[in-house]
């Protein structure tokens, strides 16, 4: 199933999608679904050898060009792993300015308001995402990334 997105419960029903039986459908068809619409839930299922990057490349390029700068909420440096992929693939992306969330790891990659290590305790864990999230732009709240 590898190059498909999977649409979640909630995110077939945002997306007009609850009737349809098949639920996997292309990741062009569901890149541009998603860009099209105000909101939805997205889950991306991927092996190993896939390049979820690109498909994270493309939906930042298309809220770009629509003017929309979504907070990206990085976990374990996933969004260093992403970014340095695709610079091995000859795409530079430049992250100074996006707003990240950053929720353990090592690496810094955009413009990191805050930094979350404690995820055993989930209440504690919330109390200081509610505390950055305060630091997020206003233009990048309703677009979240969670890589």
């Amino acid at each position: 199933m590898a190059g498909y997105i999977f649409l979640t419960q909630m995110a077939k029903i945002y997306l007009g999608e609850h009737q349809k039986q098949n639920l996997g459908i292309t990741m062009g068809d569901a890149v541009e679904k998603l860009l099209s619409r105000r909101d939805g839930i997205v889950l991306l299922e991927y092996h190993s050898t896939d390049h979820p990057e690109r498909v994270f490349k493309r939906i930042l390029d298309g809220w770009g060009s629509m003017g929309i700068f979504p907070l990206i909420v990085d976990i374990g440096d996933t969004l260093h792993g992403f970014v340095q992929n695709l610079r091995f693939s000859g795409w530079d992306m430049k992250m100074d300015s996006v707003p990240v969330i950053k929720i353990r790891g090592l690496v810094d990659v955009g413009n990191v308001l805050g930094k979350i290590d404690v995820v055993e305790d989930f209440e504690y864990h919330l109390a200081l995402y509610a505390r950055i999230a305060r630091k997020v732009p206003k233009g990048s709240r309703n677009h979240t990334v969670v890589l």
